[in-house]
């Protein structure tokens, strides 16, 4: 049998691209090490099948020297001072499905005669958090939702409609489409945005807890009002992104107003930050840093509340919405958002689209069409 003369270094790459050991591959292939140091080669078949759990395209092996990937969109991510280049595999993969449902609805919207969004980066860093904290709160019309004691996924639901009428995509998951092998992980990512005059989108990772899903919400509309789009990850503690602190602070502007916080807190009261968080519809950790930026907060007082919450927030069970269940299609809605989906269906059903482009652009089943367009009200 023929072997397949892939480069020991380009697999490598490959193993270590997919955050895989050796003793975790060898389980399935017992001469990974082996092939590795290049002191033998698998066979053609077995390069197929390395290939494929690899995740990586079969003629990359072949490469001399591992391949450069572009991201479809910048990653803000840092560790401290310097930026995370490490991307899984799954990540990537939902990263080129986004892209192309946004790349969909923009040349729909364009031979639509769509114009560019007037609010799209319409302000920079030196703006000020007050100013696009305002422009925001007044262009999505949410004063009535802040401070308003709302429960956290009606509040979540009305935020994303509120960006969806708009013109701003929503969608949310917590996989790579419909694959509930390919679970998305907080650790790597909370959302992006992709900047685009056009066709702004928004996405977030729906395993983060619901209080955590509204902060990368709004996070990722403040970039896109500076026109700075990307992948984020929210950590207050371990980023020296400029951006990143940028929209963290502008988003916690109008998710937590200063004089709405200031008239809601009782000095007579320093354990109140539960009630607060309740007030707010927020977690009790972005609570805690207001509080504290605010100076209504020691450094200490902080460190121990954080810590407590923290171990509160670890102990109890993590966001299970990646299992399967419940209403197909409202699901299906929530992953594609409203917008996305009612623009591709009525093209769908009106012959522009394909029912197998639909399909594959949606992640769902060419039959399954007409039923999740009565779901919508198209049809």
């Amino acid at each position: 049998m023929s072997e397949a003369l892939i480069a020991p270094s380009t697999l490598i790459w490959a193993r270590q691209r997919a955050h895989l050991t050796i003793d975790r591959i060898a389980q399935k292939f017992a001469k990974i090490e082996l092939w590795e140091r290049g002191e033998a080669r698998p066979t053609f078949a077995q390069a197929q099948k390395l290939a494929t759990y690899l995740q990586v395209p079969f003629g990359y092996l072949f490469l001399p020297t591992p391949p450069i990937e572009e991201l479809p969109i910048p990653d803000l991510r840092t560790l401290g001072s310097h930026p995370i280049v490490d991307i899984s595999p799954d990540f990537r993969d939902l990263l080129n499905s986004i892209s192309l449902k946004q790349q969909w609805y923009k040349e729909h919207l364009l031979s639509e005669g769509e114009t560019p969004k007037p609010y799209l980066a319409k302000h920079t860093i030196q703006s000020g958090k007050i100013a696009i904290a305002n422009d925001i709160i007044s262009t999505l019309e949410l004063t009535s939702l802040i401070g308003k004691n709302l429960d956290k996924k009606i509040l979540l639901g009305k935020l994303a409609d509120a960006s969806e009428n708009a013109g701003i995509l929503v969608m949310k998951n917590g996989i790579v489409g419909n694959n509930t092998h390919k679970k998305l992980s907080i650790e790597e990512f909370r959302g992006f945005s992709i900047y685009d005059p056009i066709a702004p989108l928004v996405f977030i990772n729906s395993t983060d807890a619901i209080a955590g899903q509204i902060f990368t919400l709004v996070h990722e509309l403040v970039h896109l009002w500076i026109g700075e789009a990307g992948i984020s990850s929210l950590d207050f503690e371990h980023t020296d992104n400029q951006i990143e602190h940028f929209c963290n602070a502008v988003t916690t502007e109008i998710l937590i107003p200063k004089e709405l916080m200031l008239a809601n807190f009782d000095t007579t009261k320093p354990a109140q930050y539960q009630t607060l968080a309740n007030t707010f519809s927020v977690s009790t950790l972005a609570i805690l840093n207001r509080l504290y930026n605010l100076g209504l907060l020691s450094q200490d007082q902080r460190k121990t509340l954080t810590k407590l919450e923290q171990d509160n927030f670890d102990a109890q069970p993590k966001n299970e919405s990646s299992k399967s269940g419940g209403d197909f299609y409202r699901t299906l809605k929530t992953k594609n958002g409203n917008l996305f989906s009612v623009a591709l269906i009525a093209s769908t059903l009106n012959g522009k689209t394909t029912y197998k482009e639909a399909a594959s652009l949606l992640d769902t089943s060419i039959k399954g069409i007409d039923k999740y367009a009565k779901h919508l009200g198209v049809m």
